[in-house]
């Protein structure tokens, strides 16, 4: 229920993810699962569960998500944009450093796009493939307060807007005009694989 701990369904089938989310009111030949559960009667086992559902499954996309530990991270598929990108977000924290948004390409040296908070501001770093640029904004944004955040990369320039205080630089032209990313795109952290590429 939930997961299948040492077993592997794959054989029959296919790969499945272990189940996030909450179920109550499970019956099994007419037998409360949850509450032979609770009551650790043999032969259940129960792993990483808790007895309340988490507000997280009934959140809205416009409530806020925490980032609680310092491995936390959200990931989602690449941005996989060759031309434009355009991302906002509200954002508050008391952290001095630390690494909001990363999107990779295929290697270290690759193109890149990445958001941290350097010395309680933001810095904007982009690759294309012709070296790094880096937008740096001066707006304090570790106070604890919400910060709107807006990041613009185009052809030709990479903008960084905070609070309505915009910075820009324009890209280094070179060979490679398009922003080539491939790998996932990690919000508020990344994976053991991507820190070994991830700006520090």
């Amino acid at each position: 229920l939930g997961g299948v701990g040492s077993f592997n369904p794959s054989v029959f089938f296919g790969n499945y993810k272990n189940f996030r989310g909450c179920l109550q009111n499970v019956q099994f030949n007419s037998v409360d699962v949850f509450h032979a559960a609770r009551q650790q009667v043999d032969p259940l086992n129960v792993y990483g569960v808790e007895w309340e559902c988490s507000a997280e499954f009934s959140a809205t996309s416009d409530q806020p998500i925490s980032f609680l530990h310092n491995t936390s991270f959200a990931s989602f598929p690449s941005l996989q944009t060759r031309q434009d990108v355009r991302i906002s977000f509200d954002m508050k924290t008391r952290a001095d450093r630390a690494l909001l948004l990363y999107n990779s390409g295929r290697s270290a040296d690759s193109d890149l796009l990445a958001v941290e908070v350097v010395r309680g501001s933001l810095k904007l770093t982009v690759n294309k493939g012709n070296g790094f640029l880096e937008v740096i904004s001066r707006r304090v944004v570790n106070d604890g307060l919400w910060h709107q955040v807006e990041v613009v990369v185009d052809r030709l320039n990479a903008r960084l807007t905070v609070d309505g205080h915009r910075k820009e630089n324009r890209l280094n032209f070179g060979d490679n005009i398009f922003l080539d990313l491939h790998g996932a795109l990690f919000v508020g952290g990344v994976g053991v694989v991507a820190r070994a590429f991830a700006i520090h």
